[in-house]
């Protein structure tokens, strides 16, 4: 995720939006928590893990599961 992008994933969650990515690393996938500075906080399911921004893309849909 490039730095546009992560902007507008924040400014969308700040706003009450939820915004889904997936790890291009580890493949996992999740709804964004927060962000601060490179990293993102993401549920996935009952957890959470913070993951950095460089890894991940958006996904237009909820994690499958």
């Amino acid at each position: 995720m490039n730095g546009e992008e992560l902007i507008n994933v924040c400014q969308a969650v700040e706003h009450g939006h939820t915004r889904f990515v997936r790890n291009t690393r580890s493949n996992r996938e999740g709804a964004v928590v927060s962000a601060n500075g490179p990293r993102i906080e993401v549920r996935i399911g009952s957890d959470s893990e913070t993951w950095h921004c460089e890894e991940c893309e958006e996904i237009t849909s909820a994690p499958a599961g």
